[in-house]
């Protein structure tokens, strides 16, 4: 069932788990294998002396209502490797390659990634594709990004912070369904979704021409889009 665009909640009224115990991050993801699509996002951090980026949160999202925002200062990142590296769960997320390396470098393999971005660009005709721009147009709400860049290593994390993130995947997963019902009125979801799903290098080797599907090609991104975090 998708979600309507009525059902949408601000970040005042949203209601998320943050999780900084192991035992409780293993019981609430262990339900998410069964769910038809997760929304994924991330906050990131430099790290000095990696002299890389470092996952802070990772936010998860379900049509079940569930709203995770899991610490990976205080959880190690594996307790989302059965989810995240899962063949049957699609991963939503907005400019998902972002999302994708950062848990890359966290030592997961991310499969069926699928990018909110590349899908907008194919469902609309905007100026812009950022999340706040998409958002904007299919669910009529304003995102302030402000937080965006606040420091996501220090702890403990601001209570507007934890909202600000938990919101990001709560409105990844309603753009998600809005996108799709766009493109299922369209009679284009189905190409659509695989342009749109990352394939990670490896398993595109494997796979002879013959058993690929016809796919729309996904439009270059710009220089502006490949500097978007959700």
């Amino acid at each position: 069932m998708l979600f309507a665009v009525n059902e949408f909640v601000s970040a005042d009224q949203l209601s998320y788990t943050y999780v900084t115990d192991i035992h409780d991050a293993r019981h609430l993801l262990a339900a998410l294998s069964q769910e038809e699509v997760v929304a994924l996002d991330t906050e990131t951090y430099w790290d000095a002396k990696a002299a890389r980026s470092r996952v802070s949160l990772v936010q998860l999202a379900t049509r079940g209502d569930v709203l995770i925002v899991l610490d990976a200062l205080a959880v190690d990142l594996d307790v989302v490797r059965e989810l995240v590296e899962s063949p049957s769960v699609l991963m939503a997320a907005h400019n998902a390659i972002f999302d994708e390396t950062m848990l890359i470098g966290e030592g997961l393999k991310p499969v069926s990634f699928v990018d909110t971005l590349r899908l907008a660009r194919s469902a609309l005709r905007l100026p812009s594709y950022s999340l706040q721009a998409v958002a904007a147009h299919l669910l009529r709400v304003v995102l302030d990004k402000n937080l965006q860049k606040s420091n996501w290593r220090r702890r403990p994390l601001t209570k507007d912070q934890l909202r600000y993130a938990a919101l990001d995947a709560h409105i990844i997963l309603h753009v998600f369904d809005e996108l799709r019902r766009v493109l299922e009125e369209q009679g284009r979801w189905a190409p659509a979704l695989a342009s749109a799903t990352l394939r990670r290098k490896d398993d595109a080797k494997k796979r002879s021409r013959r058993e690929r599907s016809p796919q729309t090609p996904a439009a270059p991104l710009t220089d502006e889009e490949k500097n978007f975090r959700s």
